[in-house]
């Protein structure tokens, strides 16, 4: 997360060159104008914050690579080859697609339905205001840091989407990279709460797109893809909700008036309802059962044992067992069974996992259902099994690469 992180100076740095370009025929002076900031850069003094922010990555980039790149270049190499083209980078265009669709449209996955149902106030928001701005450029008149800050904001929020869309890996964990553009934008859409609603409701286009978009998120919640009814009581009641949308003429929009910062109070408050739903809902199935499967393996396993496998460090992290981490690609995937020899030694797998095959694959012969030791059905949402090694089993197992990682 801290890496992808590195993407948001994308928007500001987009921003100030924008900013520096359209002022490089201005007079290079300091003027004052009728709504700017004090001391506001004219011509082509606009760029120099863009300077600045480029000459401070520069020096913070060239710190890193000299304190910390360097000494350590090859494990980076190495790690960084593998999140980047392993679980990043898209292979080909289909992949790209199948990314796009699930983001936008998926289920199980994808940030648009989970934060349609985690954070829907503040997503729906989001989607009003940036409709607005697109149909009314409302934001566009904005002035000084106002501005700024909401193209920050927006800037930020596109960057992180784009980048999430089409990633072969981004797991939930990763969307809390969208929370401050998200939180940045939402207030600002309530701060103009009448104008960017009746934007959006005066325009057949924008009522048609956002409002299919909500329909369909909503009705997935409830139906999701359980069976081919209810692909066709979603897929139908959107249709029927977006015919409607394009064909209905409102005589006029909703305006808020007076009301508009009660308003703007009630979905501050339908916001916290939903945060304290989410925990109370956490609250409520919170258990233990990652330190039940700790203790249960520290009960029941030979003192030194070496544990190995994609869970391994997570169910030993309150005794005193050897913990051998292995993810094909990345780290001690090369005789790992092998190298704890004659040690007693046992598999930690998660069931369902890409890992698992590249199990099967180089060692069928501990991944047997006489040398499963015990199955958790749920931990963390994942089912783990583990798999006692017989002694001298490496001998009859296949050959792996034999490079080094």
């Amino acid at each position: 997360v801290r890496g992808l992180g590195a993407l948001v100076y994308l928007a500001p740095a987009g921003l100030l060159a924008w900013e520096g370009w359209r002022g490089r025929g201005e007079p290079k002076e300091y003027q004052e104008e009728p709504g700017t900031e004090r001391g506001e850069r004219r011509g082509m003094g606009r760029f120099v914050p863009l300077v600045c922010l480029l000459v401070g990555l520069g020096v913070s980039l060239g710190g890193y690579v000299l304190v910390w790149y360097l000494p350590h270049r090859a494990e980076l190499t190495r790690v960084n080859h593998y999140y980047l083209f392993d679980q990043l980078i898209p292979h080909n265009v289909t992949v790209v697609r199948q990314n796009l669709t699930h983001n936008l449209f998926g289920d199980e996955r994808g940030f648009s339905p989970y934060l349609f149902r985690h954070t829907p106030v503040q997503f729906v928001l989001v989607l009003l205001g940036l409709s607005a701005a697109i149909v009314r450029r409302e934001w566009l008149s904005l002035k000084g840091s106002v501005r700024a800050n909401a193209g920050y904001a927006v800037g930020w929020l596109l960057v992180m989407w784009m980048a999430f869309g089409v990633a072969g890996y981004s797991p939930s964990r990763y969307y809390v990279l969208f929370y401050p553009a998200l939180a940045v934008i939402a207030a600002l859409t309530l701060t103009y709460l009448d104008k960017s609603f009746q934007a959006v409701w005066r325009s057949r286009a924008a009522r048609l797109l956002i409002g299919g978009f909500l329909v369909y998120h909503l009705l997935e919640t409830f139906l999701h893809h359980r069976s081919s009814a209810s692909d066709f009581g979603l897929y139908g009641l959107t249709l029927l909700g977006m015919v409607g949308l394009w064909f209905w003429q409102p005589v006029s929009a909703p305006c808020f008036g007076e009301r508009e910062r009660r308003w703007a109070g009630l979905t501050v408050l339908l916001w916290a309802g939903v945060n304290a739903g989410w925990t109370g809902d956490w609250l409520a199935h919170l258990d233990y059962s990652q330190r039940d499967a700790d203790r249960w393996l520290a009960a029941n396993l030979p003192a030194q044992s070496v544990l190995i496998g994609d869970t391994a460090c997570g169910l030993s992290m309150n005794s005193r067992f050897v913990a051998v981490p292995v993810l094909p690609g990345l780290c001690n995937d090369v005789r790992p069974l092998e190298s704890f020899a004659p040690a007693q030694r046992y598999l930690v797998l998660m069931e369902g996992q890409r890992s698992l095959a590249w199990w099967r694959s180089r060692y069928p012969a501990v991944i047997m259902p006489e040398n499963r030791k015990r199955r958790f059905p749920h931990l963390v949402a994942f089912a783990v099994t583990v798999y006692a090694v017989p002694a001298g089993a490496e001998t009859a197992l296949p050959s792996v690469r034999p490079e080094s990682r």
